[in-house]
């Protein structure tokens, strides 16, 4: 029987920004995830589970019919078109680091809960766009981190050694993935 933890990462990140936000507004969010691939799939899982997000969650992909075929399994409603959204508060982008155009500026000047899964020394493309705009942004590497975690807690039994842990992902990723900062309370 196998395990996926990146759901979990996805779901503890983005359910506590939007916790936050929740406490500021009152209100709940649109949630968009954007990719329909094996990483969406645990997205997708971990949005249906976050508390504060409007249903159903919509789902974008540019091959329309693999968001259709995710959408089905959750219950989500398939968009076939970035253009005219609205009132997006949380996107989930699981696409690869290349792609990231297909996510337009006036998505991002809202400000969303922004979480993009790529992961790449320097920071992937999205994530430097989301940074620019002022995203409430989760970077790949931290989700990264927190799938590491608990993947390390299942494989051996015990809470993981966040702390050396926090400090090897740091070292790879390198200063400009503003990893030190995110992560310093666990080098603690």
């Amino acid at each position: 029987v196998g395990d996926n933890t990146d759901w979990i990462a996805i779901h503890r990140l983005v359910e506590q920004r939007v916790a936050n936000r929740r406490l500021r507004t009152g209100k709940n969010y649109k949630a968009l995830l954007v990719g329909a691939g094996g990483t969406a799939k645990a997205a997708m899982y971990a949005l249906s589970k976050v508390k504060g997000l409007q249903k159903p969650i919509l789902i974008w992909n540019r091959t329309t019919s693999r968001a259709e075929s995710l959408a089905a399994d959750f219950g989500a409603q398939v968009v076939t078109s970035l253009e005219g959204l609205q009132d997006v508060g949380v996107i989930v982008s699981t696409i690869p680091p290349d792609g990231h155009t297909v996510i337009p500026e006036y998505l991002l000047a809202e400000k969303p809960v922004m979480l993009d899964a790529s992961y790449m020394p320097g920071g992937a493309p999205l994530t430097n766009r989301a940074k620019a705009a002022g995203c409430d942004l989760i970077v790949g590497p931290h989700m990264l981190f927190e799938q590491a975690t608990y993947q390390s807690e299942g494989w051996i039994g015990c809470n993981a050694n966040r702390k050396a842990m926090a400090q090897a992902i740091c070292k790879h990723f390198g200063p400009e993935s503003g990893l030190q900062d995110i992560l310093a309370h666990e080098m603690k």
